[in-house]
């Protein structure tokens, strides 16, 4: 329905996989080699789909899915992808000036940083940068917004700090992932660590390079990490990255990364919000900046806390949070996706809205009530809670 709807050509590499899975083309385990394929070694996918691999800019979903469906495959196929699941295992390592990043790197080899050092502390200047980045985030997220820190994994990694593993990413065409690793005796959270960039400077980082995209990265992974210790779900995968990619613009509001992705979620108004297909979720993403000017920041965090306390991330949990649940918020929200571009009226709805897409009118009718129309309009409440009843 989904390819009928926007055209095989235009799905991304993930919607194609989900499509022949559902046609019964592939099965559930193939289906899961190819994500993972997508990911961590694009090389091993079969021709047609190696031309669909774009830019992710995170990972972290498809390993929640890797995690939660592993039981299903066979030792074979756990066989192949065990090694995309195993830390990396760096030469160097550092703290962060604050003490909460552990920060791995290596001097040589593929996964090398530059070795400029120029205040002469023995440390890349790039690793500098990464660990007072991630002290940043800390400071933000934890700090300042109320979030819990991710809980320590004990000695992995070497100490009780949050590990942040520096290599190259550029071939696997990913900004950054999230791992999570061991479930917490204590709830439905998890224990994890980051893999970033090693320097964000190659060509496959089109939308945004270096420092900047360190910076968004890091927002973005590290909410994830937070994420975790409240709730490892993967039936919460959309509103992790609606609430990452968000993230990244509270803590470093002049990048603006999102904006490249925009266009995924205004161009398919009729798509469910909880859809994850390696684009439209970030897009989505404005779903959390609707939800924060209107019922303000801590309504993000409440919504977390929450989900940890359920154990869930089904829509429930969003009623019980959200002033007046989620039905009416979705309507308010589709209303607010038709203020942007050249509507914009960003002192009621997005701040932003004047640098976002238009959503495309499929009809416009002067006199009510309308009749004859049959159009699809922006995303449903009823359509998010059907979907979300086909995955139940």
């Amino acid at each position: 329905l989904l390819a009928a709807r926007i055209g095989w050509a235009e799905l991304t590499l993930t919607a194609r996989i989900e499509a022949e899975l559902r046609a019964g083309k592939i099965d559930h385990q193939t289906a899961l080699l190819y994500k993972a394929y997508s990911l961590f070694e694009p090389s091993r996918l079969p021709p047609e789909y190696r031309e669909k691999v774009e830019l992710r800019k995170s990972g972290t979903p498809i390993i929640v899915e890797l995690k939660a469906g592993w039981e299903k495959l066979d030792e074979s196929a756990q066989r192949v992808l065990a090694p995309y699941l195993a830390r990396p295992s760096p030469s160097f390592h550092c703290l962060s000036p604050r003490g909460k990043f552990r920060i791995h790197y290596d001097l040589s080899g593929k996964n090398a940083v530059e070795e400029t050092d120029n205040d002469h502390n023995g440390i890349p200047d790039y690793i500098d940068q990464v660990a007072a980045v991630f002290d940043s985030c800390f400071v933000l997220e934890v700090e300042t917004l109320g979030y819990q820190a991710p809980p320590s994994d004990g000695f992995e990694g070497g100490g009780p700090e949050y590990d942040v593993y520096v290599t190259d990413l550029s071939g696997k065409r990913v900004c950054g992932y999230t791992y999570p690793d061991r479930l917490l005796p204590s709830g439905s959270g998890c224990t994890s660590y980051i893999e970033i960039d090693n320097n964000y400077t190659d060509l496959v980082y089109w939308s945004t390079k270096g420092i900047d995209a360190l910076r968004v990265t890091a927002a973005h992974e590290f909410f994830h990490a937070i994420q975790f210790s409240y709730y490892a779900g993967e039936d919460a995968n959309w509103w992790r990255e609606v609430c990452s990619t968000w993230m990244e613009d509270v803590a470093y509001d002049y990048v603006n990364d999102y904006y490249h992705y925009l266009s995924g979620f205004f161009n398919r108004p009729q798509t469910s919000l909880d859809t994850v297909d390696g684009k439209y979720e970030y897009g989505a993403s404005v779903f959390a900046h609707y939800l924060a000017k209107r019922f303000g920041k801590d309504v993000i965090r409440r919504i977390w806390e929450r989900i940890g306390q359920k154990g869930t991330a089904s829509l429930s949990v969003f009623d019980e949070v959200i002033p007046g649940g989620m039905a009416s918020a979705v309507e308010e929200f589709s209303l607010w996706n038709c203020y942007t571009g050249s509507r914009a009226d960003t002192v009621r709805y997005y701040p932003e809205g004047a640098h976002y897409p238009e959503v495309a009118f499929q009809a416009v009718h002067k006199q009510y009530p309308a009749e004859g129309s049959g159009s699809v309009g922006p995303v449903s409440y009823t359509h998010l809670r059907a979907h979300e009843t086909r995955h139940d």
